[in-house]
């Protein structure tokens, strides 16, 4: 008998762990919907760099992933859930920060200003973005998914 309730109560506190797991996976879903709605804005960093192939290497160990653009000897460009990072090889020092922005995909237009800081800030959505990119090196032919 002591084996039997014992068996009960484990069967008991597994369905209620599945429960409660699954309720916290619900409420989690909703939390980033709610999320993603809310902050629909990815943030845009445009960075100078002086070796583009070391550049991409670097960053697509630090980000995970590979770049969704790269123009041989002058520009990269990734897109992440959570952020939108340019590189160019400029002649700039390695490492500025050529400008911040927001990829939007409400965005109507591209559009920039200039903080108090006097840091330009670009508001786009990732077709002007396209946009920009194929009219500068149009054999780039990138298209946004």
């Amino acid at each position: 008998l002591k084996i039997h309730f014992s068996s009960i109560i484990t069967f008991v506190s597994y369905k209620s762990k599945i429960a409660i797991e699954s309720v916290c996976q619900t409420c989690l879903g909703v939390l980033v919907t709610l999320a993603l709605e809310v902050f629909m804005h990815i943030l845009h960093l445009a960075l100078a760099v002086s070796n583009l192939e070391q550049s991409i290497a670097d960053y697509s160990f630090r980000l995970g992933v590979s770049p969704i653009v790269v123009i041989p000897e002058e520009y990269a460009l990734w897109r992440t859930a959570a952020l939108n990072l340019s590189i160019r090889k400029t002649s700039e020092s390695p490492g500025t920060m050529r400008h911040l922005g927001w990829e939007d995909p409400e965005a109507v237009e591209f559009s920039v200003e200039t903080d108090c800081n006097g840091i330009i800030w670009e508001n786009f959505a990732a077709s002007h973005q396209a946009r920009e990119i194929n009219a500068v090196w149009p054999s780039a032919n990138y298209h946004p998914s």
